[in-house]
């Protein structure tokens, strides 16, 4: 297996969080911060094991914290396996 980590935007929209993977170009929600965060794992999860398994390139992580701060929301980064 392998580690990737990338940054996520977390913004309230209503009665959703709303994550955004600006690196990856997924994005997914949940009812409050601790489904969302497990539906961002799960999304990068998915789509990185895609990639891989259709032997597509994995995005290299260019975004850093310091990158989106100037950005609305909540930044944090996610680490999965895939």
């Amino acid at each position: 297996m392998t580690r990737a980590t990338y940054v996520a935007t977390f913004v309230r929209e209503g009665p959703y969080i709303i994550v955004n993977f600006p690196d990856l170009g997924i994005v997914t929600q949940g009812n409050n911060y601790a489904h969302a965060i497990k539906n961002a794992e799960t999304a990068m999860q998915i789509y990185l094991r895609a990639l891989a398994k259709d032997q597509d390139p994995i995005p290299e992580p260019a975004k850093k914290i310091i990158d989106v701060q100037k950005a609305p929301g909540i930044h944090k980064e996610v680490t999965v396996d895939y």
